[in-house]
């Protein structure tokens, strides 16, 4: 059901998705469908369970806490580049249930385990996944490389250092991906608060 339900909302938007719809495609009433959800919300929660789950290897906790989170932030990004129809619905809802809870206590478990304070580990799932949505709505990595191009495109003479910025910037001349290198500097950031705060890594 639930594969069926994304399999429209990949085609035509998460506006099309409607019972009657879901059940046409399925081949069954309308009615056949609220066995398994009690209403439309619950319909879409469940899809963004999916996201979520898609999201996470079956080694997901394992390892030191930044790989983890690496692993999560690559698995995110590429279930929403697949399925961009999904981001205004993660944006529009908060999906707090209980298999998406789960998930969250499973990862807070593995972040307190390597050390750090439940607060932190909290505000780092946040901070991953907030990363991860908002780099998406961007349009991902190949919307930067369109921006740099339209930029160089423009007459900069009276901005010598945009034009520097251009020149030096392109992940094809650099390979320094924009979205690597936000990730890569969050997760700096936050072991570095965590150091300074006097707790020894385990990692």
């Amino acid at each position: 059901m639930l594969a069926e339900a994304l399999r429209i909302v990949d085609r035509e938007g998460v506006q099309a998705l409607t019972m009657r719809r879901l059940g046409t495609e399925l081949g069954v009433e309308a009615m056949t469908i609220y066995h398994y959800v009690r209403n439309k919300d619950e319909l879409l929660d469940g899809l963004l369970e999916e996201v979520f789950d898609r999201s996470l290897p079956e080694d997901a906790w394992e390892g030191p806490w930044q790989e983890v989170l690496r692993r999560y932030a690559h698995r995110l990004l590429a279930t929403l580049t697949d399925h961009p129809a999904l981001v205004p619905l993660m944006l529009s809802r908060a999906a707090l249930t209980t298999r998406t809870m789960t998930m969250m206590e499973e990862g807070l478990g593995a972040l307190q385990a390597a050390g750090l304070p439940l607060p932190r580990g909290l505000q780092l799932i946040h901070a991953v996944t907030g990363l991860v949505i908002g780099h998406a709505i961007a349009g991902g990595t190949s919307a930067d490389d369109q921006k740099l191009l339209r930029l160089s495109e423009e007459d900069l003479a009276a901005f010598p250092l945009l034009v520097r910025a251009v020149e030096e910037g392109s992940t094809a001349s650099t390979g320094a991906d924009p979205f690597e290198t936000a990730l890569e500097a969050m997760l700096r950031g936050f072991e570095l608060a965590h150091c300074s705060s006097g707790a020894e890594p385990t990692w």
